[in-house]
Order: C-alpha cells, then sequence, then structure tokens
C-alpha cells in the first residue's frame, strides 16, 4: 500500500511540475493549459480531486506570477 500511495504522489508531483511552465507560457485560462489538465485527469486517481489540484496550482500560480521574473525573449 505504501508503494501506491508514493506512486501515485509522484504522478501529482511530475503533473504540477508540467503546469507550472504551461501557467508561464501560456496562461491558466489557455487552451494549452486546460488540454494540459484534461489530458491528465483520467491518468489520476480521482478526477475530482485531479481538477481539485489544478485549480490550486492555477489559483497560486495567479496570486504570485507578479512576483516571478518576466518571461525571456525568444533569441
Amino acid at each position: 500500500m505504501k508503494v501506491g500511495f508514493h506512486h501515485g504522489r509522484e504522478y501529482y508531483i511530475f503533473w504540477i511540475h508540467e503546469l507550472i511552465p504551461i501557467a508561464y507560457a501560456h496562461g491558466t485560462d489557455s487552451p494549452e493549459w486546460k488540454a494540459e489538465v484534461e489530458k491528465w485527469v483520467p491518468k489520476l486517481h480521482d478526477a475530482e480531486f485531479a481538477r481539485e489540484a489544478a485549480k490550486m496550482v492555477a489559483d497560486i500560480y495567479n496570486r504570485w506570477k507578479s512576483k516571478l521574473p518576466p518571461k525571456p525573449d525568444r533569441v
């Protein structure tokens, strides 16, 4: 059971690492953000929990984005 718990937790951590760059590049209201959430929700153990986790990440990102450094210009 412990292995399953840690494995499930790793999926959420990995997913958050995927969501942050998308939020940074496109915003949390973008089609890219929504597509990423829809892609991952079926892979996670509880769809309602996964959507709430995505909302939590979006809320935190939107609250702190003004404190993040600006996006670098593409060269």
